[in-house]
Parts: C-alpha cells; structure tokens; sequence
C-alpha cells in the first residue's frame, strides 16, 4: 500500500483545483457571500436531523446528518450535534443552487484527522477533496469556476466534530439542479474507510 499515502497527498494540501471547483483551505471572502443566519421565525433549530438557517436574499440553507442536530445561538450561529460530536453532515439550498460556500470546521480534540469534503455540481463532474483537520478553526473555501454552480457539499470526518460555524454562501441563485451522481458521494465515503484501515501508514 505505498501508493496511498502518495494519492492523499495528491489529493489533499495546501489548495485543490479540477476543472470546475477550486478547494482554499482558510478564509477567503467572496463578494457576494451571505452569513446564514439562524434567528429567522419558522426555521427548524433543532434536535432533528435536519436544521435550517437563511442567508440574507431569503434562500433557506439546509444542514443535514444522520444523527440530531441543534444550533445552540443565535446569529451567524454555529451548527452543533446534540451529543456534542458529528462525523457526516451535508449542505445544501434544496433545489436552489450556488456558487460558493466558507464554512469552519471545530474538531473535539488534538487528535488530527481528514475531513472528505465531496461537492456535487448542477452539471459538471463534482469534485472531492481530502481537507486536514485538527483542533481549533479549519477553514475552507470552495467556489466553482467557470460559471457553474454547486448543489451541495458532503462532509465525512475520519475524527469528531463539535461544529461547524461562520457559514456563508456566495451566489445563491433558483434553479432546479440536475439529478447528481452518486458515485462521488460512495467514493468519499471509500476514501473515509481507506484512511481509517491505513492512517498508521500517512
């Protein structure tokens, strides 16, 4: 298994880039981005497996997890579990679209990880990106270029979670997206078990 640690480094690092989506590790504002913001009436605050927030032109944004989720303030807000970790989460405008998100990642302990990012687009390839994770705030900027527009973003975590916060989405936009492949999200999901079976190896 030599060649792993040669593909995660190929696909993790400083900054990512395929045809249609760039990957920035920090913090790097758009100017059209919008804080979503969770003080709204009628949005879902949680425990539930889906919670909502609202960027400021109105589009409703959706955080989604297989376990329940909470949003603990109120504000440009943070999305917690309600037992305190999280390894999945997915977001996305329902059938709306948009062309970039920043989002931080809180991990619960010193222990550093891999967070597989997987992005879907409304008619490209989508994209997946091996983004290093560690204790404390770990930003990442993803846009797509070239016109395009994302549906949703995909997060599986190889450690805990304890949230994600400062949220903002760039481009928001009505559409009705393409049904999207599948294939990246089990590709992610395989790239998930691989790093957790030969992570003595990285």
């Amino acid at each position: 298994m030599k060649l792993l640690p040669v593909g995660l480094f190929l696909l993790s690092g400083c900054a990512a880039l395929n045809a249609s989506v760039i990957f920035q590790p920090g913090n790097h504002p758009g100017l059209d981005e919008e804080n979503v913001l969770f003080n709204q009436n009628g949005l879902i605050v949680g425990p539930a497996f889906t919670v909502t927030g609202e960027i400021e032109s109105e589009y409703l944004v959706y955080f989604i997890s297989d376990e329940n989720l909470l949003t603990p303030s109120l504000g440009q807000a943070r999305v917690a579990a309600e037992d305190s970790a999280f390894r999945q989460l997915e977001i996305n405008l329902g059938t709306n679209v948009f062309t970039g998100i920043i989002f931080d990642l809180n991990t619960v302990n010193s222990t550093p990880g891999i967070a597989v990012i997987t992005v879907t687009e409304v008619t490209g390839p989508g994209a997946i990106y091996l983004f290093p994770v560690a204790q404390g705030q770990n930003f990442l900027t993803i846009t797509a270029l070239n016109g395009g527009f994302l549906r949703s973003v995909s997060i599986s975590s190889t450690v805990d979670v304890s949230d994600i916060r400062q949220t903002r989405i760039s481009g928001a936009g009505e559409a009705v997206p393409e049904p999207g492949t599948y294939t990246l999200f089990g590709t992610g999901f395989g790239l998930v078990a691989l790093i957790r079976k030969f992570g003595a190896n990285l």
